[in-house]
């Protein structure tokens, strides 16, 4: 069954952002393929979201876009438990990459490509 928030997320994005859904369970990927899609596709701005039993891989495909320059958001059912761990992972720079989305997704601002991953 597929992960619903990623289709939610789509349906409440404003229709000038284009958002790229990729399903690591539908759709495997080693890092390096994520990271040159990312690249190739110039998104902007990646979400990922997971469960505790996937979370390891969540933070190393997080690390390897984050090394290639591209922000990442995190969520799911193991950052909403765990917040403070995921916040880690980037240095504690969670917040200010969440308000730069929030700043994005604002009416009447430049269309961005956005791709969000659920593992």
């Amino acid at each position: 069954m597929p992960h619903l928030w990623m289709f939610l997320l789509q349906a409440l994005t404003p229709p000038e952002h284009e958002v790229l859904l990729i399903d690591g369970n539908a759709q495997p990927m080693t890092d390096a393929e994520l990271v040159r899609f990312v690249l190739d596709k110039g998104v902007g701005l990646v979400g990922i979201g997971a469960m505790t039993r996937m979370i390891a891989k969540a933070y190393r495909v997080a690390d390897a876009i984050r090394a290639a320059g591209v922000p990442v958001v995190m969520g799911g059912p193991h950052v909403t438990e765990a917040p403070e761990e995921a916040l880690g992972r980037d240095g504690g720079r969670g917040t200010r990459t969440r308000w730069r989305w929030a700043r994005r997704m604002r009416p009447g601002r430049r269309s961005s490509r956005m791709r969000f991953a659920a593992n």
